[in-house]
């Protein structure tokens, strides 16, 4: 009888231990107002409720589970249970610290980087509507200063990060597209900023010290911007179309002398040249003008109008449960010049596409073609350009005024200025270029917290410039007509393998990178032309009309660079960062000893806003210290720079016309890396809530 009393009490004392009562709980932020519809989910567990418009929930749980409350904007939050009742205060979430960075060679949340880095999102350009990205960029990074060559349509562009690092190298950054890296020189098919469609940018990142950029080591030397394309999302086919268009013109010229000052500089000119004895009699030319008040031509806006740009866009992007993804967009960009005569017509379409094996591996591929026509562009050959003309031209030559009303000096063929109209009506002047970016990855994990990934990647570009300068304009007057030719193909290709390594246990986060890469750049250019051309109507069509050809010229230049690096960054109790990383590049450009080179870097930061002393203030949303050391090399020199060159050379001897071979350049086995040492100190500060 005892025990039969015993077992039931110890049965309805179990039941009631481990039943499920109904907890009542209000979530409030840190202000103490509600936080209406919230999730509160019993951990492990699919059972949950909503809060109420006053923060207040109500759930079937037992003493000890735990809860799991979250909410758009708020950091997610667990919570046991130890009562009937519990009051739960959800922290606001700090997007802009969580948001993830792209570093090169892999990924950090913002909170946890130790160099400078600075991000422009794609939703930050595509509120500005650019035709271009180097229009997107100017004047939104810190550091970052673009500057076109000639500021013609689609030409060439220059990028500076924290001013230019070198005398005698190249000072542009380094390009990765993709994860495809590319150095520019200054010519415009080497610049892939022109050839991308700014709508298709998910994010930039601009590397700007030693820490971040000696993980590229010799071609991170003087900064490195990482451009990432947009990718579709798991759903149903999203297809984007956009129509738009603009104008330009120019608001205001420089100031120049109007017509009467003109005229009185010409009259004081002309007593001066009497009163020295240059000239017999005194002209009343200018002063006949001025007695009837003249009026010129104002050679400015005759040379400028007002342009139209139009610009279609279409896209479309998805993802699939199977674990596909893609983006697939094109573009075109018709942009007419404020100088007449002038435009750029730019077709784009790119690709994007990865596919999910498992949970473990992905494949993919991304190809950018681009294709380029630029009409009007500068003339190297003509180093007075267009505004020069404009400017100083006599405001009353006729408009249509020819060679025949001007001075021109026989052996140099140069003279008084000619008609600019004339000049860019008559000059045929174009530049086509193709480009196409590709790249195929495959990433897999091979063990715990371990990942390898592969990759190939090419950069092909070709690009043809042409000109035709007529007899009707002084360069090509004396020749009676002149075409110019220039080829330029350039193949660039890099194969990468790397290990990844990423562990999080108690306070300690680890993440380690080692990466063995090898690039091989090849360009060859042709350059040729003719002169003396009978018949100019067809310009550089028609070469059978052409006397005299030009000796044609070629060059194919390769270089090869190995390079194998290692990172190691460590994190403890998300309050003290290092950085640390070492890499060796060899580059066939220098001496035989002198080959590789060794860039090491390291990067301590302390989030100090972290710390319960800073906490209490309640301040800062983000407070942290920076300190960087690091060192990079520079190997933007011409190939074959360390051997002795030949170059063909012409001579004439007894009246006979030779063709042989001369020095270019004496050998120099002892060229050697240029390296840069950078330190950086930094503050981050967000503070009173503003992200």
């Amino acid at each position: 009888m005892k025990f039969k009393l015993l077992t039931t009490v110890f049965l309805i004392f179990s039941i009631s231990l481990f039943a499920q009562t109904t907890i009542e709980g209000v979530v409030n932020d840190v202000k103490g107002l509600p936080v209406p519809g919230a999730n509160v989910i019993i951990k492990g567990t699919k059972n949950g409720v909503l809060t109420d418009f006053d923060g207040v929930f109500k759930i079937k749980a037992k003493t000890g589970d735990v809860l799991v409350i979250s909410s758009v904007g708020f950091d997610k939050k667990e919570v046991k249970i130890k009562g009937n009742s519990i009051k739960i205060v959800l922290e606001e979430l700090n997007a802009a610290l969580n948001e993830v960075v792209v570093i090169g060679y892999g990924t950090v949340k913002k909170k946890d980087l130790t160099g400078a880095v600075s991000t422009v999102r794609g939703t930050s350009i595509e509120k500005g509507d650019p035709v271009d990205l180097q229009t997107a960029l100017a004047g939104r990074v810190a550091g970052l200063q673009i500057t076109q060559n000639d500021n013609g349509l689609g030409s060439g562009v220059k990028a500076i990060i924290r001013g230019g690092s070198s005398l005698t190298s190249g000072n542009q950054p380094l390009y990765v597209i993709d994860g495809f890296p590319i150095v520019p020189d200054d010519n415009a098919s080497s610049n892939p900023l022109s050839d991308i469609d700014p709508g298709q940018i998910k994010s930039v990142e601009v590397l700007k010290d030693a820490s971040a950029t000696a993980i590229y080591g010799a071609r991170g030397s003087n900064g490195v911007i990482i451009i990432t394309t947009k990718l579709g999302k798991e759903g149903k086919p999203v297809m984007t179309a956009t129509l738009s268009s603009g104008t330009s013109f120019v608001t205001r010229f420089p100031r120049v002398l109007s017509d009467s000052e003109y005229i009185d500089y010409r009259i004081i000119t002309d007593k001066v040249n009497y009163l020295n004895g240059t000239t017999d009699n005194l002209s009343t030319y200018w002063q006949d003008k001025k007695n009837v008040n003249a009026q010129g031509v104002d050679w400015a806006k005759k040379a400028t109008q007002f342009a139209l740009t139009r610009r279609m866009d279409l896209s479309m992007g998805g993802g699939s449960k199977e674990g596909l993804n893609y983006q697939i967009s094109g573009n075109y960009l018709d942009q007419e010049g404020v100088v007449i005569e002038t435009n750029f017509k730019r077709y784009n379409l790119n690709s994007n596409i990865v596919q999910s094996i498992g949970k473990n591996t992905r494949i993919g591929t991304n190809i950018k073609l681009a294709f380029t026509k630029n009409i009007g562009r500068s003339l190297d050959k003509d180093a007075d350009g267009v505004f020069k003309k404009v400017f100083s031209t006599n405001p009353f030559q006729p408009i249509d005024f020819q060679l025949g009303a001007i001075d021109i000096d026989p052996d140099t063929n140069t003279g008084d200025n000619e008609n600019v109209i004339t000049y860019l009506k008559e000059v045929d002047n174009e530049t086509q270029s193709t480009r196409i970016i590709g790249n195929v990855f495959y990433e897999t994990k091979v063990a715990n917290n371990l990942t390898f990934y592969t990759s190939y990647g090419f950069n092909r570009g070709y690009i043809n410039n042409q000109a035709f300068l007529p007899s009707t304009v002084l360069k090509g007057f004396k020749q009676n007509g002149i075409a110019e030719f220039e080829k330029i193909e350039t193949l660039n290709q890099v194969f990468e393998s790397r290990f990844n390594y990423k562990k999080v246990f108690d306070k300690h986060n680890i993440n380690a990178t080692a990466v063995g890469e090898f690039s091989d750049n090849r360009k060859s250019l042709f350059t040729g032309g003719a002169t003396g051309f009978s018949n100019q109507t067809n310009g550089f069509n028609d070469l059978s009309s052409a006397v005299l050809p030009t000796f044609p010229s070629n060059n194919i230049a390769k270089e090869t660079l190995a390079s194998f690096l290692g990172r190691v960054s460590y994190g403890y109790n998300n309050k003290y960062l290092l950085t640390a990383s070492v890499r060796a590049d060899a580059s066939s450009k220098f001496g035989k000893e002198n080959k590789w080179g060794y860039f090491p870097s390291v990067a301590l930061g302390w989030t100090l806003s972290e710390e319960s002393f800073i906490q209490k203030l309640n301040i800062f949303d983000n407070f942290k210290l920076r300190a960087s050391y690091g060192v990079t090399g520079n190997n933007q020199i011409p190939a074959y720079s360390s051997l002795y060159l030949l170059e063909s050379g012409n001579y004439v001897f007894n009246d006979v016309f030779y063709t042989g071979v001369v020095p270019l350049h004496v050998s120099n086995p002892d060229l050697k890396w240029e390296t840069t040492a950078q330190y950086n100190l930094g503050i981050d500060l967000s503070f009173l809530k503003i992200v």
